[in-house]
């Protein structure tokens, strides 16, 4: 190769190696760019809203108030549609959290939460905002609004800060919302149990109390498959692991073939080289810790701020609910798994759809020519 063709490819590596630098040198600047922005958009909206309800100059028609939430909108922008299902959502939402949890689930909507609504000029949309003072914790919800709509949202702001409040449910539930009943979290819940990969889950599906117990406590990453997966479950892990996550040596792959046909010997050797998940996921925990926060009612939320940050967390909720764990467990999976049975189609129906197209069936034969 001649030196001058050396030389060019050299220079075609050394800015293949630095193009990507650059490029993630200037989407971290970009980044910082925009939190500052964020952040400074924040701090105004602070000053301002304080200024607007404490004020001298405070206008009824610059903040509107609805029980313990006051929220600043711009003056002739928002339409008294949207400030009438404002006001209605707000009393939703609230009454809600009352009626399940007491003042103290209303009194999460008042932690140091300044509360927005933004408005393009024409109205085409409408952004309600919320954030907590001092933190980068915010939710946003975006235009069309309806009462049910805002009532959720209220419910997933307070779940928010209840989150960042109390240790245990950010390290349990992981749940941006864990207040919002959404029905088909239930159903995913069911179906989650009953396809696990682990036979411990499934076997919860089906009501056994010590399975759901095992299934629902949280073990370190090392220790998860040892835990929660048997030997028996060593083949499904192995078949349905993503193919970026497995190792490309040729060892590897003669072992996973032999497990594939069915040598669990070979599925043990390998399936400690896999990263392993827990069975079950943050969403279905965060079922386990609203059902135990509904059986507790008004002094949920008080038991939960007791709690100890090292306390077993099915324990620690069983105090919550007021009830002994086997009871709280057994609660939850009846609850779970008639949310399944609930959306099943009912079987007489299907009966008679059947016995229909029988009946077309055998008429068309019996009128068939020879």
């Amino acid at each position: 190769m001649s030196e001058r063709r050396l030389m060019i490819l050299r220079a075609a590596l050394a800015c293949a190696c630095v193009a990507p630098i650059a490029a993630s040198a200037q989407q971290a600047a970009d980044l910082r760019e925009r939190v500052s922005r964020m952040e400074e958009e924040r701090d105004t909206a602070e000053r301002t809203f304080t200024r607007l309800r404490d004020g001298p100059e405070r206008s009824d028609s610059s903040v509107l108030t609805a029980g313990p939430i006051s929220v600043l909108h711009t003056q002739n922008l928002v339409s008294e549609t949207q400030l009438a299902a404002l006001r209605g959502g707000i009393a939703r939402g609230v009454e809600s959290l009352r009626e399940r949890f007491g003042e103290d689930g209303v009194s999460l909507l008042d932690s140091g939460a300044i509360w927005t609504l933004s408005s393009h000029p024409d109205r085409r949309w409408s952004t309600l905002s919320t954030h907590l003072r001092g933190t980068r914790i915010a939710a946003q919800l975006r235009h069309p609004f309806n009462e049910d709509r805002i009532a959720q949202f209220l419910l997933q702001t307070a779940g928010i800060h209840f989150t960042s409040e109390i240790p245990l449910v950010a390290a349990y539930a992981e749940s941006p919302s864990p207040l919002n009943y959404e029905p088909q979290r239930w159903e995913f819940a069911a179906l989650e149990l009953a396809l696990s990969p682990a036979a411990t889950a499934r076997r919860c599906a089906t009501g056994s109390i010590a399975a759901c117990r095992t299934s629902l406590t949280r073990v370190s990453d090392a220790k998860v498959l040892g835990f929660h997966y048997e030997p028996g479950d060593h083949r499904t892990l192995v078949l349905t692991a993503p193919e970026q996550t497995t190792p490309i040596d040729s060892a590897f792959q003669v072992e996973r073939t032999r497990c594939v046909d069915g040598d669990g010997l070979a599925c043990a050797r390998i399936v400690g080289q896999l990263p392993v998940r827990e069975p079950i996921s943050a969403s279905l925990r965060s079922t386990f810790l609203l059902h135990a926060m509904e059986l507790g009612g008004s002094a949920a939320i008080g038991r939960l701020r007791d709690v100890r940050q090292d306390e077993v967390p099915v324990t620690a909720l069983a105090r919550v609910a007021g009830v002994s764990e086997d009871s709280l467990i057994s609660s939850w999976q009846r609850r779970v798994s008639a949310t399944l049975d609930d959306s099943r189609p009912a079987a007489w129906p299907v009966f008679l759809s059947t016995a229909l197209w029988c009946g077309v069936l055998l008429v068309g034969a019996a009128r068939r020519k020879p």
